[in-house]
């Protein structure tokens, strides 16, 4: 997915958004493949994820299994654990940033959205 800036005063920001991720490897965290310029604007290549977020799948009122729910639990957990690790406070989970992923493997929870990222200067 190509995620570009609609306005090049935004150039900044989507930047930052694109550099914490970059130094994520983590198999709940999107994946951040590069940033670039086009036409005078900042963009983001991420990792397609095939799903939907949490956020539309509940909208759509459909129940998680107990065993789902606590292995997505975990998952988050760990997600937000590389994080700190790291350096990297996401400040926006929220089930509209979570992925659920569809297809021939097992669903797996997936954190994208990371506009309002912040990290610790000791990490940069």
């Amino acid at each position: 997915m190509l995620k570009v800036a609609l306005d090049p005063a935004n150039n900044d920001r989507l930047q930052a958004e694109g550099a914490a991720p970059a130094k994520l490897h983590h198999q709940n965290v999107v994946n951040m493949r590069c940033t670039l310029t086009v036409a005078g604007r900042m963009a983001v290549l991420m990792e397609h994820v095939n799903g939907q977020t949490l956020a539309h799948h509940l909208r759509r009122e459909e129940r998680l299994s107990l065993d789902l729910i606590r292995r997505f639990g975990e998952e988050l957990l760990s997600a937000v654990d590389h994080l700190e690790e790291k350096g990297v406070a996401h400040r926006d989970i929220k089930p509209d940033n979570i992925g659920i992923t569809e297809g021939k493997e097992r669903k797996r929870l997936i954190l994208f959205d990371f506009s309002l990222t912040r990290t610790s200067p000791d990490n940069i």
